[in-house]
């Protein structure tokens, strides 16, 4: 055993001097098959400093293969502390290491065994750790399918106090303007994300209004991503109006084409014709050409149907099916049945010879639809304030609310996402309420109510 601390002293300090490859051979020369297995494994402090060097060499998958099936070790905070936390920094490279192909064919095992890991370490003794393997983790399993489906079960079970609040020790770094979101907000927002992208619409709404009610400030646009993810799941659960009332807000300060895509599509969801052909348009011209745009291109064509002039949907269906082929991409079957069921023939050679021509269309097209903007943007209002008058009592039950600048605003109980027992006068809410007429005058609804 005294053999053996010595070697471990030369590898400790070849390993401080960063002397890293020099201590693996030293361990290969001096320990491998020449020392006994059971004494390496009484050994806490040589097994990690190899783990550390090997980590430090960039091959964390041979410290894994090295941990778990030459030593088969399992992670022991008790027994083998040091050697366990450079078990756990291992599995924090190896992650970080991966692109979203490593899981085409299943989740990676070594990703399990970080999901495992991750429940055993100590967040407040070892939270640099615990917080860098969460975030890395939550980053590569958000992915529809088993990589999601697992995530959110690690997410159930961690308590979000296991995250600070406190952004000056935030993790999560905006580069370009150096603000940081703290942990805890973080956190809350890709929960949040995990229940969307796992079509758990219901509970995103939920984690939505948690994080809304629980972080004052946002970072790196965190509140447009989590109102965009809280329009869509409205949407899907048949709240359309205030998933529009949503996401009309939101492309009034951002306008990234995507976002001006979705609201055209639940705008083509209701059957509201213009104002879906208005932000069709507007996503086709926002930003240029794009190859991701192909399937905004495809849908496109279905919104000139009722058009007399063929050539037009051809063109929408040739410029999807001409930037796919550009990108090499898989050709669906729905588009090559269109584009032949309309006899689509189309001179252009390139995407962007396509793109050319109908950009002109669609500036034109805007030119003639006319979108109220007032109603386009349905003259909303999001306040904080009091409620003042109960009118009926009951889980049918309705009343008013004003707003900290006297808005008065009708609401039901239906509407709120606090329970009826729970809703009395002086109570303190946030209200998102809409403007309509109601017999000649011009009145508040509540759309949503919640505690403030």
């Amino acid at each position: 055993m005294e053999a053996l601390d010595k070697i471990n002293k030369q590898i400790f300090n070849c390993r401080k001097q960063e002397r890293y490859a020099e201590a693996l051979d030293f361990y290969k020369n001096y320990v491998h098959n020449k020392i006994p297995l059971y004494k390496i494994l009484e050994n806490d402090y040589l097994i990690a400093n190899v783990l550390h060097c090997l980590r430090k060499t960039s091959k964390p998958s041979a410290a894994l293969i090295f941990y778990l099936k030459n030593l088969k070790l399992s992670p022991n905070w008790q027994k083998m502390p040091h050697a366990t936390f450079e078990y756990g920094w291992c599995l924090y490279q190896q992650i970080k290491s991966i692109g979203n192909n490593d899981f085409f064919n299943g989740t990676p095992d070594f990703i399990l065994k970080a999901i495992e890991f991750h429940k055993t370490i100590n967040h407040s003794e070892q939270y640099l750790l615990y917080s860098l393997m969460f975030f890395e983790l939550s980053k590569k399993m958000m992915q529809k399918g088993e990589p999601v489906k697992k995530l959110i079960e690690l997410i159930e079970e961690i308590p979000e106090s296991h995250f600070s609040a406190n952004n000056e020790n935030s993790l999560n770094i905006d580069r370009k303007q150096k603000i940081k979101a703290s942990d805890f907000e973080s956190f809350l927002v890709r929960k949040a994300k995990a229940y969307f992208l796992d079509a758990r619409f219901d509970d995103c709404i939920k984690a939505c209004d948690s994080a809304f009610n629980k972080i004052k400030k946002f970072h790196h646009g965190n509140h447009i991503w989590l109102s965009r993810n809280m329009a869509l799941s409205l949407k899907q659960t048949g709240k359309t109006d205030e998933a529009i009332e949503r996401m009309e807000k939101i492309v009034s300060k951002k306008k990234d084409w995507f976002l001006l895509h979705e609201l055209a599509n639940i705008y083509k969801y209701v059957r509201k014709e213009d104002y879906s052909t208005y932000y069709f348009c507007k996503a086709a011209i926002q930003n240029g050409h794009s190859s991701y745009k192909a399937t905004l291109y495809e849908e496109m064509a279905s919104i000139f149907q009722k058009s007399t002039d063929n050539k037009l949907i051809c063109m929408h269906l040739s410029l999807a099916l001409k930037t796919r082929e550009e990108q090499s991409w898989k050709i669906p079957g729905s588009l090559f049945k269109s584009h032949k069921e309309h006899n689509c023939s189309v001179t252009e050679k390139s995407s962007s010879g396509i793109y050319a021509i109908l950009e002109k269309h669609w500036y034109e097209k805007l030119k003639e639809i006319t979108v109220d903007k007032t109603a386009a943007s349905h003259d909303v209002l999001e306040a904080d304030g009091k409620i003042t008058r109960i009118l009926n009592q009951g889980v049918n039950g309705d009343g008013f609310i004003t707003t900290n600048d006297g808005a008065s605003i009708y609401f039901r109980f239906k509407k709120a996402r606090i329970s009826f027992e729970k809703l009395s006068e002086n109570t303190n809410v946030k209200v998102f309420a809409k403007k309509r007429s109601y017999k000649g005058k011009e009145v508040w609804n509540a759309l949503w109510v919640k505690s403030i």
